[in-house]
């Protein structure tokens, strides 16, 4: 019962803000399914929060979050990317390090990984500026 009023309340939160999303299904009523992030705009030296939502269907481990594709001088803070059965959506910290180049709209590929190989990713866009001139 918990499981689809949690997957009631994600499906209408995608639907209605027209968020994208791609689902993967395996052997039995095994499914996984990762909500597109919003796409992120840091400024050297800075961190950011980029929520990942996961919905799983058949399975209670564990999920592993991936990324890949992050800009150069950019990585994620958590070393522990771990999805837990109890969690409906994760925040990850993006830092962009003081010497990071600036780069527009890179494409970082953010993967949710279950059991059996199960598996399904979606891509969001980093954009990394260097400090404004004039704004102190």
């Amino acid at each position: 019962m918990k499981n689809l009023i949690v997957l009631s309340l994600v499906a209408a939160t995608v639907s209605m803000a027209g968020c994208r999303y791609t689902t993967a299904t395996g052997t039995g009523d095994r499914s996984i399914s990762i909500v597109r992030p919003l796409d992120q705009t840091l400024r050297r030296g800075e961190i950011n929060r980029v929520a990942v939502t996961v919905l799983r269907r058949g399975f209670r481990s564990d999920i592993l979050i991936e990324f890949d594709g992050l800009p150069s001088g950019v990585k994620v803070i958590e070393t522990a990317r771990r999805y837990a059965e109890s969690d409906i959506f994760v925040s990850y910290t993006l830092y962009a390090a003081n010497d990071a180049p600036a780069v527009h709209e890179a494409l970082v590929t953010v993967t949710a990984k279950g059991p059996g190989g199960l598996s399904a990713s979606e891509i969001f866009q980093v954009t990394v500026k260097a400090e404004e001139t004039g704004m102190k």
